[in-house]
């Protein structure tokens, strides 16, 4: 996917500048990444649970931008950097987001309705979810500003990602903040690839970026 973006033609960055990562006034606000309109036919309804966390996040001031998608999303933005589809003056803004995603525990919007043992977690994050993968692929696009253009705020950054999820708890899907302890409880499947592999990418880098200097 990465070599895929990375040779789009003029004409399609373009579209994702005007469509994606830039508003009618030019202002950079990128929305999220992946909207599809098509409806696919799911004979099973989504539970209860998932109901109740979508009702609750519906709820929320910004439930507009949540309904239209363009709130924020930093996955897709990563993916956006490691393209090479965002402009280089728009890294301190990007660097922006990401810090604000970080600040908030990483948590994205991603209820997960087979939570098993740990479904009082997932309703207690009313359907927030940490995953490394997401995370990690920003701290990987961090250091893909930081190699562009050399300001040590993105290492910075990249490093306090690599830190925060060194401290979790195996190689688990996903993983639900404890409120009473504040930490995460791992959660989903276990050993996944996706984490594994981003954890690994941003550990080789930051270790590379240290023996260059």
């Amino acid at each position: 996917v990465e070599t895929m973006l990375a040779g789009l033609s003029q004409q399609l960055q373009k579209n994702l500048r005007t469509h994606l990562l830039f508003d009618a006034n030019q202002q950079f606000s990128p929305r999220w990444f992946v909207r599809s309109k098509h409806e696919a036919v799911n004979p099973t309804q989504p539970g209860s649970i998932i109901k109740d966390m979508i009702a609750q996040r519906e709820a929320l001031p910004d439930a507009q931008k949540f309904k239209d998608g363009s709130i924020t999303d930093p996955f897709g933005l990563a993916w956006a950097i490691i393209a090479g589809a965002v402009p280089h003056e728009n890294y301190p803004d990007v660097a922006d987001l990401f810090e604000e995603f970080y600040n908030n525990d990483g948590q994205l919007f991603i209820p997960m309705g087979n939570s098993g043992p740990n479904e009082h977690l997932m309703r207690a994050n009313n359907g927030y979810t940490f995953w490394p993968d997401k995370i990690l692929r920003c701290g990987i696009a961090l250091m893909g500003m930081y190699k562009t253009i050399d300001d040590v705020r993105y290492l910075h950054l990249a490093q306090k990602i690599h830190d925060k999820v060194s401290r979790l708890e195996n190689f688990n899907e996903y993983y639900l903040k404890d409120p009473a302890t504040g930490l995460f409880v791992p959660s989903g499947a276990e050993n996944q690839g996706w984490h594994v592999f981003t954890y690994y990418q941003l550990s080789d880098m930051l270790k590379n970026s240290f023996i260059e200097k």
